[in-house]
């Protein structure tokens, strides 16, 4: 059964129904692709009729995102039924799982994307973690960018640069004043068209060498599902793809993950903003605007 949040249908199933399902894809003959949805997904599909289309014609769209749960729970009660979301299946806890799932099976994964060979380094570190896991191969050469680009503006910067100090005294944790000084990257391109380096050819080449059975493709939404939607056929060794986002940086380290208190109270966003600032029109994106969204199409119906 699936849960309707703004026209994206969420899979209404536990994170052990995803497991067996996916025991099932990889003994298929057929390719299967798994969205990790969150309500900055959600937001962007909005305008991007593309995405919408390819999220919903995913096998299992897992819900990434306690304001999905939340959100879920709203809509069961103003349409009084019982269709609600049972749990948050991230994409990281979606690899371990799957790691810890299949580390002693011939089933082999291959890491793609992320940026200065995380790729490499996550395949590695959770080779270390699950010695008998079989790891295919992992590249991060494949680069997309948006075709559009554009920054705010200094006032905004030195608001929110002056609001990111102000929280730090109320923080357990220092936080690295380089973050601040790198507003630059705090702006989101609006472009929904991308561009892909001449590295792609070679990576379809090397994933259909080493024949993989699952492949976790970290390049970010929506270019990873765009991605997965326009190469799936050509990679025909692979039963199942997962968009998994920035999963890779928290397998090598380079975040680090809300404290599990944090993360079942919903307050996550709120850490990775302290740790991150630049993720601020995301997160607003992710949080109040998504929250309003739900509200207003309620209110519409």
């Amino acid at each position: 059964m699936k849960v309707d949040i703004l026209g994206i249908k969420i899979d209404q199933i536990t994170a052990k129904a995803v497991l067996d399902k996916i025991e099932k894809f990889l003994e298929s003959d057929n390719s299967h692709y798994i969205v990790t949805a969150n309500p900055e997904i959600i937001m962007t599909a909005q305008k991007d009729r593309e995405f919408r289309k390819i999220i919903n014609k995913a096998d299992i769209v897992v819900a990434d995102g306690i304001g999905l749960l939340w959100a879920s729970k709203f809509l069961s009660i103003v349409k009084s039924n019982k269709n609600i979301l049972p749990e948050r299946i991230t994409g990281i806890d979606l690899i371990y799982k799957i790691a810890r799932r299949f580390q002693n099976s011939n089933y082999s994964i291959f890491f793609l994307g992320g940026e200065n060979d995380v790729a490499e380094s996550a395949a590695k570190k959770l080779k270390q973690e699950f010695s008998n896991l079989k790891i295919a191969g992992a590249d991060s050469s494949v680069v997309i960018r948006r075709e559009d680009n554009f920054c705010y503006g200094e006032r905004f910067k030195r608001a929110i640069r002056q609001f990111h100090k102000s929280i730090r005294f109320f923080t357990l944790f220092k936080t690295d004043d380089s973050i601040i000084s790198n507003f630059h990257r705090i702006a989101e391109p609006i472009s929904t068209g991308f561009v892909r380096n001449s590295h792609n050819g070679n990576v379809i080449k090397k994933i259909n060498q080493t024949k993989p059975s699952i492949l976790f493709v970290a390049f970010g939404a929506p270019k990873q599902e765009k991605w997965i939607a326009e190469n799936l056929k050509k990679i025909p060794s692979v039963k199942l793809v997962i968009g998994v986002g920035g999963a890779f940086d928290f397998i090598v380290g380079k975040f680090r993950r809300a404290p599990k208190i944090v993360q079942r109270v919903g307050l996550e966003w709120f850490w990775r903003f302290i740790l991150e600032p630049r993720r601020v029109k995301r997160i607003f994106t992710a949080v109040p605007m998504f929250a309003w969204a739900v509200l207003k199409f309620r209110i519409k119906k």
